[in-house]
């Protein structure tokens, strides 16, 4: 519950408070595609992820960091790593390639902190069709989001790759 609290009393402007409540889970996978384009915050974003890399665990959470607040995202995950450079007019580089899943049914917003995470079903990744998280898989994850750097347009985190035990 220590936790909780203090990301509740650190939540306004404070998007290390997110990482603490999380801080005990562990974190997972290598970052790749490193470091992402500068956003608006005039920092780059990035991406990690907490829980187990064991499958039989069920507990994988995502969180990017470092976003521009108040901004609207979703997480990506595709089995191949890429990079694709400023993809539909964004400024930031995808670090995926096709195929591409899209967690868009958990839509977030980075609030004050400039960050959001999710928790990820391995069961059933977004991928056409969905996808199950089998031992010796690895899958890889970004993020994309709203920006105005100067003017609107989207960004992406850097990539993290999971290898599932």
């Amino acid at each position: 519950m220590w936790g909780l609290q203090m990301m509740v009393s650190d939540w306004p402007g404070n998007a290390s408070a997110l990482t603490d409540i999380f801080a005990g889970s562990g974190s997972l996978g290598t970052a790749y595609c490193s470091p992402a384009a500068l956003n608006s915050t005039g920092q780059p974003a990035t991406i990690q992820a907490t829980g187990s890399a064991a499958v039989a665990d069920q507990n994988l959470t995502l969180i990017a960091l470092a976003l521009p607040s108040n901004q609207f995202g979703y997480f990506l995950v595709g089995a191949n790593q890429g990079a694709i450079v400023q993809p539909g007019g964004s400024q930031g580089t995808l670090c995926l390639s096709s195929p591409i899943g899209r967690f868009v049914t958990q839509v977030q917003n980075s609030g004050l902190a400039g960050s959001f995470s999710i928790p990820v079903n391995i069961n059933a990744l977004p991928t056409s069709p969905p996808v199950a998280v089998l031992p010796g898989d690895t899958w890889n994850f970004t993020a994309w989001f709203r920006d105005v750097n100067p003017g609107p347009t989207s960004n992406f985190t850097d990539g993290i790759e999971i290898q599932f035990q």
